[in-house]
């Protein structure tokens, strides 16, 4: 996905010596897909981190750090509309968010997703993707749990997602 690829290939940039990361992310249907899980395994060659990990929230679990950081992200845009700003687009979202001297550990970037090229060759899918929540990198395989590290995983070839 190209928001992941825009956030590591900024990452590569101010911290030349990163290798790889670990993604923890909320279970929104815009990540926990075929296609941005399968771009990771690519990651290393386009922006030279690789994924070694992704990890999705609990679907009963609240959100854990995820949500936690979306409240404070909250509360800082409810505070530049409670001074007499409007939010009303992605543009005036990211203002608001920079607004005061931003907010900590939080960086903002507006990516305009309608003229986003689609990227073909991971137009795939994935079944049972959606009850899969912990995703683990290595050169040509991915090991996946339902839950984090319960049992051995199932263990698919790279090539074949």
């Amino acid at each position: 996905m190209r928001i992941v690829e825009h956030t590591l290939s900024k990452l590569k940039k101010e911290h030349p010596e990163l290798t790889k990361v670990f993604l923890c992310q909320d279970n929104a249907g815009c990540y926990h897909c075929a296609q941005m899980l399968a771009s990771c395994a690519q990651m290393k060659a386009k922006t030279g981190i690789a994924v070694a990990r992704v990890d999705f929230s609990d679907p009963q679990g609240g959100g854990g750090s995820c949500r936690r950081k979306a409240a404070t992200i909250k509360a800082h845009v409810n505070r530049f509309i409670n001074e007499g700003h409007d939010v009303l687009n992605a543009v005036d979202f990211k203002n608001a968010m920079l607004s005061h001297g931003g907010i900590r550990d939080v960086r903002v970037v507006v990516v305009d997703a309608s003229t986003a090229e689609k990227d073909t060759q991971l137009q795939t899918k994935w079944e049972g993707i959606s009850s899969l929540n912990n995703f683990l990198y290595s050169d040509n395989t991915v090991i996946v749990w339902r839950a984090d590290n319960v049992g051995v995983g199932k263990h698919i070839e790279s090539k074949h997602i």
